[in-house]
């Protein structure tokens, strides 16, 4: 939550993490081979938060990403009580929020396990698996401690299940993900008054030009005020912004793609790998788009996978 927010209720802060004993172990990272075997990843660049993942035997576009964790919360019962975050007849829990701009997604997960009130540690663990082909890029995983259950409540103490006690995350990650792929083409300017965002074609054949910020770009503005809200918010109201910026930018370069494929007598079988037109190939083929014209290629994605995968995330919003 930003400094400059004012809380209703009572959060966990840095001291009552250290009062509660609350750590980390560093994440384990695995994947399963081609030959269905669980490979770790011990060649790791790990500065704590920021991981780097590479492994000469493992390519996103190809193997799946298993991303394993556990907090320690030594002394469980300082969290609780009429003048700690919650009552004791009350239970917590652990979800990281996990977004990517890169990856086109966002989803808050929730771990298994009650945090409750008691003096003996409690281990709860993380597990997610990543399926092949959905990383690339930089992906996000932040961790917080949240009001599970609510049997009773006192004053100045979040009454709604499901929201986020901590002042500051409890423990943040970032994934770099090597590898090629149709990664977004995201890129930022400064012009004051400007709109949020736009779309430049930049390609001339797009059979055979990279799908990359070379042939085109989605450029959101830096000087417009939303555009904190779409890039770094955790609400379903920012990932709706964010996802329609994204769904109107590849509607309007689907239709221009196929405008030049009729300008230009292609064809999909006529695009090399990682191309526009393979990219725009593979939207049309896994979201089902109907091309007939720009309103049925918009309508096909509002109402896709894709549009459900970018708006998944979990209520982080502020509550009262």
């Amino acid at each position: 939550m930003a400094s400059n927010e004012i809380s209703l209720y009572r959060q966990i802060g840095t001291s009552l993490i250290e009062e509660a004993g609350i750590r980390y172990e560093l994440p384990e990272l695995f994947y399963v081979s081609t030959e269905g075997e669980m490979v770790e990843m011990n060649d790791l660049k790990n500065n704590d938060e920021v991981i780097e993942v590479r492994d000469d035997n493992w390519a996103p576009q190809d193997n799946n990403l298993i991303y394993n964790q556990k907090f320690i919360i030594n002394n469980p019962s300082a969290l609780f009580g009429t003048e700690k975050v919650t009552d004791s007849a009350n239970k917590l829990g652990l979800a990281a929020h996990i977004y990517s701009k890169t990856s086109f997604f966002q989803e808050t997960l929730f771990c298994d396990g009650d945090i409750v009130d008691t003096d003996e540690e409690q281990i709860i663990s993380f597990k997610h698996t990543f399926d092949a082909d959905t990383l690339r890029g930089q992906v996000y995983l932040d961790f917080f401690i949240y009001l599970k259950e609510l049997s009773k409540k006192n004053d100045f103490q979040a009454s709604l299940a499901g929201t986020n006690l901590c002042q500051k995350d409890i423990y943040n990650a970032e994934l770099l993900i090597d590898g090629e792929g149709s990664v977004f083409p995201i890129t930022e300017n400064e012009v004051p008054g400007g709109p949020l965002w736009s779309v430049k074609k930049l390609w001339v054949d797009p059979s055979v030009e990279a799908f990359d910020t070379n042939s085109v770009q989605i450029e959101v503005n830096k000087a417009n005020p939303l555009l904190e809200q779409a890039m770094n918010g955790k609400t379903h109201a920012s990932a709706e912004l964010m996802s329609q910026i994204l769904l109107e930018s590849i509607s309007l370069i689907i239709s221009q793609t196929l405008d030049d494929m009729e300008k230009q007598d292609l064809k999909f079988e006529d695009a090399t790998e990682g191309s526009v037109l393979a990219i725009v190939e593979e939207w049309i083929r896994v979201y089902n788009i109907q091309t007939d014209n720009m309103m049925t290629i918009f309508n096909s994605l509002q109402n896709s996978d894709m549009h459900r995968q970018l708006i998944e995330s979990g209520d982080e919003e502020d509550n009262d």
